[in-house]
């Protein structure tokens, strides 16, 4: 199989982007914020959303954190903490892919 190069992940579908931000692309993980919030290509679900953006946010951008910050004032409460655990919840699959793949059990 070819090893795929990104330059931008704009343009790729939702399970490419999710397996390009499991290798730690920054890019990708604000752009799936973006598909699900906005529900481009999938049903939209602010939360998974949200859970995204979470994690792009822990980087340290701050153009990230107030898009999170924003985000999370206009869900609420309730949204918010969902989005969370949704975020540790994709951590752990990002973490369990990560080592398939060092395992040589995905390609």
């Amino acid at each position: 199989m070819p090893e795929r190069t990104f330059t931008t992940v704009a343009n790729l579908g939702v399970i490419d982007q999710q397996c390009v931000s499991a290798e730690g692309y920054l890019d990708s993980e604000s752009e799936l914020d973006d598909i699900y919030e906005n529900g481009e290509g999938v049903a939209n679900d602010e939360i998974e959303g949200l859970a995204w953006i979470n994690i792009a946010a822990a980087s340290g951008d701050e153009d990230l954190i107030k898009e999170r910050n924003s985000m999370e004032s206009r869900l609420g409460r309730d949204a918010t903490l969902s989005a969370q655990q949704r975020s540790k919840d994709i951590l752990k699959e990002i973490e369990v892919t990560r080592l398939a793949i060092a395992m040589g059990r995905l390609h």
